[in-house]
């Protein structure tokens, strides 16, 4: 009788341990599923912020543009804004959203985001040059600032949805 009693409390003594043993690893598994999802949706909100940053700008450089086109036509003189724009964070963005399996179009979206944003920043460097060097009151030099304005307007619509998209996202969470 001693050993049945003694087997049993062993296989119960395992059992025990064993069904320890999952709770455990279920509830540290639960936490770092909790945490994977805190990462990604602040990860959302900034990529969110920093679009939403970067549609602002591009809203306040298409309105200097279009001054700036305006004052050339008059043969007024303009000044040119002296800031840039500085795409790199988006691309980390892009990868950290992609280390997370989770959506492969916001990733897309993003990366798009950042495609036209350099797109842009080159553009917009090679007018702000190109106005320096040539006449200002040159018609290329007008079509090419009309151009760059239409691509600006363009994308801002684009991040406008990019933005909506990572709303979305972030409230499934």
């Amino acid at each position: 009788m001693e050993i049945k009693h003694y087997i049993f409390g062993i296989i119960t003594g395992v059992i025990t341990s064993f069904l320890a043993f999952l709770i455990k690893e279920w509830i540290q598994n639960k936490k770092a599923k909790k945490l994977e999802l805190k990462k990604y949706t602040i990860l959302l909100q900034s990529t969110r912020n920093e679009i939403s940053f970067y549609q602002g700008k591009l809203n306040q450089l298409s309105g200097e543009i279009n001054n700036i086109i305006n004052d050339l036509q008059k043969g007024n003189k303009c000044i040119m804004p002296s800031y840039s724009l500085y795409p790199d964070f988006l691309e980390k963005c892009k990868i950290e959203i992609n280390s997370f399996f989770l959506s492969s179009e916001l990733v897309k979206e993003v990366g798009e985001c950042h495609f036209e944003l350099c797109h842009i920043l080159e553009r917009f460097s090679t007018e702000k040059g190109d106005l320096i060097k040539n006449n200002p009151a040159d018609e290329f030099a007008l079509v090419n600032l009309n151009g760059l304005k239409i691509l600006i307007d363009d994308n801002i619509h684009r991040f406008s949805e990019v933005i909506s998209h990572l709303d979305e996202e972030i409230r499934r969470f």
